[in-house]
């Protein structure tokens, strides 16, 4: 618990995010014919360049914000951030992780959720309500037991924190937010960030940070 209550602590400290109004939301492909794509763009604008593209049924696409005129909205791709119509997209609802402390609620973190930093580069899934993958240099698709999420007291949705430990004695405890977030190596930006105590024989004690997004099926 004195864990918990660090991590939530670090979590309120002043880094290099900008919040947002509201958590991502979700959607999918719609209205592209087959064999079409729809272009993901360098700006929200019909005309700008080309970076990619999403299949006909793609989901979840994850918006973490859309342009002033709300025609566009700015996804996460890959290994760069873009543009896409909102024309083409209906909003979809992903399964949530339930919030362990309160029946009924859930956290505002969808199951398959992947967090991740770097230098050091490391990654954690949460794979479901109950179970987590780590991995890093020292410890490579590890599992992991959560035995508790929960989101704030009083709140509905994020922020929330989670304690999750792997059998090899790997402990993680952690909040994720709505935040903006860069992984600092790309030009890409995130809708949510994490702040993570790690403690394992391996790595002795260490606080990473780092940026989460609901990756798109294609």
């Amino acid at each position: 618990m004195r864990r918990l209550i660090a991590c939530l602590c670090l979590f309120l400290l002043p880094v290099s995010v900008q919040a947002q109004d509201r958590p991502p939301r979700y959607y999918k492909v719609v209205g592209v014919a087959s064999g079409d794509v729809l272009n993901i763009r360098a700006a929200p604008d019909g005309s700008a360049e080309v970076l990619g593209g999403l299949e006909p049924g793609a989901h979840p696409v994850e918006i973490g914000a859309t342009d002033g005129t709300g025609n566009w909205g700015r996804i996460a791709f890959m290994e760069y951030e873009g543009w896409v119509s909102m024309k083409f997209l209906q909003e979809i609802t992903v399964p949530m992780l339930p919030d362990s402390t309160r029946d009924g609620r859930d956290t505002g973190l969808p199951v398959g959720l992947a967090c991740f930093g770097t230098e050091p580069f490391w990654g954690v899934r949460l794979d479901s309500a109950k179970s987590a993958t780590y991995s890093s240099f020292e410890y490579e698709d590890t599992p992991m037991q959560i035995g508790f999420i929960a989101g704030a007291s009083g709140r509905l949705g994020l922020p929330a924190a989670l304690e999750a430990r792997a059998e090899n004695g790997l402990s993680m405890t952690a909040t994720i937010g709505t935040a903006t977030c860069s992984d600092g190596m790309s030009d890409s930006t995130f809708p949510m960030s994490i702040t993570a105590i790690l403690e394992g024989d391996q790595l002795g004690s260490r606080v990473y940070e780092g940026c989460c997004t609901l990756r798109t099926t294609q």
